[in-house]
């Protein structure tokens, strides 16, 4: 749980303000602007590209990437489980609580999208109020995010106004984090995604062979007809 001691604003900017649980849970917009606030100079660090499979998942995926980039690689699965997804995804609060339990503090905030600024990078946003993306920096203008859902991608300064709903949860290791773990490849991933599946995967390829069959018999059998039937046939 996330409450308002712990989620205290420190040195971001007056604007800022603290989330509470009830701002948490169902979080206010920022302030409209006429003209979408446009970032200037460089400042941008690259979160690894963790890809989630399931659509309740990007939560857990923006957690295990930031892990990562500070050192801790976990899986996804590992993270779901943490992190408690259901079928609704998973809330701001639970990814604190998740954070915690590997060595991260994590602070949720209500800021203005000027603010980010001074958030410690990379970050944690509530995006579109129905997804969670990782804020990796700006330049030129643009954001810079790893959006779970696609990879990395740079957005415009007006998407950015229009997607951010104004919750940002930062998240900073203490002297608890531990760094360890490994990366995985994909094959590795895929193997354990299948994991418990492997009946569902056997019975997908059968069907698939059983479907080839008359792909490759009927034309054969078509060339057969024409052959002996037909030809000869005409011929006799």
């Amino acid at each position: 749980m996330v409450d308002e001691s712990a989620v205290r604003p420190p040195s971001h900017g007056a604007g800022t303000t603290a989330v509470t649980d009830a701002a948490l849970k169902s979080p206010g917009t920022q302030t409209p602007r006429a003209v979408a606030f446009r970032p200037s100079g460089l400042r941008v660090v690259t979160a690894p590209t963790i890809v989630q499979m399931d659509a309740v998942e990007c939560g857990a995926a923006c957690l295990v990437s930031i892990l990562a980039f500070h050192g801790r690689h976990i899986a996804i699965e590992e993270a779901r489980r943490v992190c408690g997804v259901s079928r609704d995804g998973s809330s701001a609060l639970q990814l604190t609580a998740a954070a915690s339990n590997y060595g991260l503090k994590c602070e949720g905030y209500g800021v203005d999208s000027a603010e980010l600024r001074d958030l410690q990078l990379p970050g944690i946003l509530y995006w579109g109020f129905d997804h969670f993306v990782v804020l990796e920096g700006w330049s030129r203008g643009r954001w810079r995010i790893m959006d779970p859902s696609i990879g990395h991608r740079w957005v415009s300064a007006a998407e950015f106004d229009e997607k951010f709903t104004g919750v940002v949860l930062e998240l900073t290791p203490t002297a608890d984090f531990r760094r360890g773990g490994r990366t995985r490849g994909v094959r590795e991933a895929l193997v354990e995604r299948m994991r418990g599946s492997w009946r569902v995967v056997a019975a997908t390829a059968a069907c698939g062979v059983l479907l080839a069959v008359p792909a490759f018999t009927l034309p054969a059998l078509g060339a057969v007809y024409v052959d002996r039937v037909l030809l000869e046939g005409a011929n006799g």
